[in-house]
């Protein structure tokens, strides 16, 4: 079964505001035989793993209705040929992408999970897919649609699909246009994801660039100013043997203490024209592949894969920073965070949280300017007594070695306007009892 096509999808996605993408996956899609399932033999029986295998049912006519959908059984590859001039848009029917009409309807039940992936290859128009759990009109759940994703203005959708779960397929053209129509349904058997055997594959840290000294957490804590941005660099510490084609990232945070900024891919190895990011609630994702089509490059990189910059809302507070591995909420992410050259995910192990601290900075006190004494005579260093303290002072400076006296008119002890050694020998004799200032 050739490998078509690997490419990032938005599962299940919702643009409201910024970016959220609940689940970013390499799909893989098999070659379509575009061939009419009424003018050839049954189509070529391909056994997968887990999936019963039962006869192919005979096409039903007139799918045009939701209710009337084909109902696609046995082994698939499965493929059907008809002309859709006649179709239409029922009252109710959704149109989640492509303004899509002059639809007819097809439904599959797997018997196991499987990688499905529905096109329209072959077909002689502008097409749109689209893809639902649900039993009615009124009841529809999207779980994926696309309009131009295939070759020439053709369309390809593919997901996971549960054991049990019936996926109803709408298949029509872009802005109700029609023509003959070839609808291609294909399943592969889900990857496995694969765990890291020891030690993080992935990490993050804070970049010591954007932190401050901490004013009033432990020692030890990473502190940040409360209206400052700071940094977090996610890391690639151990990788696939294979390499990998993909790498993602999910970071969890405090929304209570700490909001989204912007995230950049500083992996080398990254295709820019695959590269997305964004937020979803209190996630940041950043993702990219190594390549638009297949083969994709295998990476070898392991070092910074992305910095994530985040900021304080203003207000002290104490966040936790997660690195969210495979399947995990709140993120709601469904993909592995590292895809190999061979198309397999990888559940990399995640280094530790981190605690960041929010500060209101406390600018460091200057040290209290000395007071002079103008009566003082002989006190260099403003400490309120003459004594051999201040002579050695008022050598080192004659002799350059400290480049200023905290009061000079003090140590000008002979009164001729210049201090020099002289003035340091007479505060020496005041401090012994000779002379008097």
């Amino acid at each position: 079964m050739a490998i078509r096509q690997v490419r990032l999808i938005l599962g299940l996605a919702v643009l409201t505001g910024g970016m959220v993408a609940s689940q970013i996956l390499p799909m893989l899609a098999p070659d379509a035989t575009g061939a009419a399932a009424e003018d050839q033999p049954a189509p070529e029986q391909v056994s997968i793993a887990g999936v019963t295998p039962t006869p192919t049912a005979t096409l039903a006519k007139g799918n045009d209705d939701f209710d009337a959908a084909v109902v696609v059984s046995g082994l698939l590859p499965y493929s059907n040929k008809q002309e859709t001039g006649p179709a239409t848009l029922q009252v109710g029917e959704p149109q989640p992408c492509a303004l899509i009409g002059g639809t007819v309807w097809y439904a599959y039940t797997p018997s196991t999970d499987v990688l499905l992936t529905a096109d329209t290859l072959g077909s002689n128009y502008d097409t749109a897919i689209a893809a639902y759990t649900g039993s009615s009109l009124g009841a529809l759940s999207l779980v994926a649609c696309d309009d131009d994703g295939g070759p020439d203005l053709l369309s390809e959708i593919s997901f996971v699909a549960s054991a049990g779960t019936t996926y109803r397929f709408q298949v029509g053209g872009f802005n109700g246009s029609t023509g003959n129509q070839v609808f291609n349904i294909d399943a592969q058997p889900t990857p496995t994801p694969t765990p890291q055997p020891s030690g993080p594959a992935m990490s993050i840290a804070i970049d010591p660039a954007t932190t401050e000294e901490c004013s009033f957490a432990p020692p030890g804590s990473i502190c940040v100013n409360a209206v400052g941005t700071f940094d977090v660099l996610v890391s690639a510490d151990v990788i696939p043997i294979t390499g990998y084609v993909l790498a993602q990232a999910w970071i969890d945070f405090d929304s209570s203490g700490i909001v989204w900024s912007s995230s950049t891919t500083v992996w080398p190895d990254c295709d820019v024209a695959t590269d997305i990011g964004g937020v979803s609630g209190n996630a940041a994702l950043q993702a990219c592949l190594t390549g638009i089509t297949p083969p994709q490059p295998p990476s070898y990189y392991q070092g910074i894969l992305f910095r994530m910059s985040l900021s304080c809302n203003g207000l002290a507070s104490n966040s936790v920073l997660k690195l969210i591995p495979f399947g995990t909420p709140p993120a709601n992410n469904n993909g592995a965070l590292y895809v190999d050259g061979d198309s397999v995910p990888w559940i990399p192990n995640v280094g530790d949280d981190l605690s960041v601290t929010c500060e209101h900075q406390v600018p460091p006190t200057p040290p209290a300017a000395p007071t002079c004494f103008n009566t003082g005579l002989g006190d260099a260093n403003g400490d309120g007594a003459a004594n051999v303290i201040d002579a050695m002072f008022v050598f080192q400076f004659v002799a350059g070695l400290r480049p200023s006296l905290a009061c000079p008119d003090n140590a000008d002890v002979d009164g001729n306007a210049v201090v020099n050694s002289i003035d340091g020998s007479l505060i020496l004799q005041f401090a012994a009892g000779l002379i008097s200032l």
